[in-house]
């Protein structure tokens, strides 16, 4: 007898056990997971480039529509709609102007499900051949450059590292220039290391640092 009342109790409780399951895995497939895999913070996001915004989904979807915002989220911007869910990517060239608070979302078609990534900067990029510069092909070799079209600009060869610095004087503006291993602002004294730190005010903050890398053995990419 007592064996029999284990046995009825043990079947309930297994019936209880599979309509959790089922209850489960129906909620799962109500509501598919739905996330962007690629962090935009990894790599620089140029104006005119080709990139490639990557996502993980469920089986359950099968489109999705792909958002960008320039203002944090306060606004969309449709992008792309019903997206093929699978292969989990799409190519944007982004068209969009150089701007800061960007934000990608991609939204499933059928329910409205999104996720968002993280912030992003859209940066203007600048090719330099440096053929025409050939102190920047030998160690410790420099050159002041006005041509940039946003500021001018301090290129230097740190052992094979090519590092910018901004000459536009972080007090009010106005240019610097090097000479003997400091930057010297031309209107009201403030004064720099050889990496853009305060010796002088009245300046406070430190010469700005322009990002770049190397496309080639002989071309800079400065953005």
């Amino acid at each position: 007898m007592a064996n029999r009342r284990i046995f009825i109790k043990n079947f309930f409780l297994g019936i209880a056990f599979v309509a959790v399951r089922c209850v489960y895995k129906s909620k799962e497939q109500i509501n598919p997971k739905i996330s962007i895999t690629q962090d935009f913070e990894d790599q620089p996001i140029l104006f005119g480039d080709l990139h490639k915004i990557t996502w993980q989904v469920t089986e359950d979807i099968f489109t999705l529509n792909v958002y960008f915002s320039s203002d944090s989220g306060n606004s969309w911007k449709l992008l792309f709609s019903n997206v093929p869910s699978k292969p989990n990517f799409i190519n944007w060239t982004i068209a969009e102007s150089p701007q800061n608070g960007c934000l990608v979302k991609i939204v499933n078609s059928q329910n409205g499900q999104e996720s968002i990534s993280n912030k992003f900067d859209i940066l203007y990029s600048y090719e330099l051949d440096l053929n025409k510069f050939p102190a920047l092909l030998v160690d410790n070799g420099f050159i002041e450059y006005y041509d940039y079209p946003y500021g001018n600009l301090f290129i230097t060869n740190e052992n094979g590292q090519i590092k910018i610095i901004d000459l536009a004087c972080t007090h009010a503006g106005c240019g610097t220039s090097y000479n003997s291993g400091n930057f010297y602002c031309r209107c009201h004294g403030s004064v720099f290391d050889k990496d853009g730190a305060v010796i002088n005010g009245p300046a406070e903050k430190p010469l700005k640092r322009i990002s770049s890398k190397m496309v080639n053995s002989s071309t800079l990419l400065i953005f």
